[in-house]
């Protein structure tokens, strides 16, 4: 018995589709950068909506389980803050005196993790 290798147009047009979207595609670290800054943003909108204060501890359960994040409050009082959050922490006052924009989206390789 042997396969007589006859696939339908539509059969073939799906295998191409399939190998397209298996295909490796070079991305800059710009494009890494932005789409991490891009979501970053959708998420801090939907924070800030509704929990500002970041007191509601079941919406942001809700939050990091939805988006796959951590959301942490970053404030000088807390003392159980990551070396990395008190990195963030100290160049938001640095950047607060020199007057710098600063997006509040930190690419953070540990763990690639955005922390807000």
């Amino acid at each position: 018995m042997s396969c007589t290798g006859s696939l339908s147009d539509n059969q073939r047009k799906k295998i191409k589709d399939e190998m397209m979207n298996s295909e490796i595609k070079k991305v800059t670290e710009a494009d890494v950068t932005e789409a991490a800054f891009a979501y970053g943003r959708t998420i801090a909108s939907i924070v800030e909506k509704k929990d500002k204060t970041l007191t509601n501890q079941f919406f942001l359960d809700s939050v990091e389980n939805v988006f796959n994040v951590e959301v942490v409050s970053i404030q000088s009082s807390n003392e159980n803050l990551r070396g990395v959050e008190k990195l963030i922490l100290n160049a938001y006052q640095a950047n607060t005196k020199a007057m710098y924009p600063f997006n509040p989206v930190m690419r953070i390789f540990e763990g690639l993790k955005n922390l807000f």
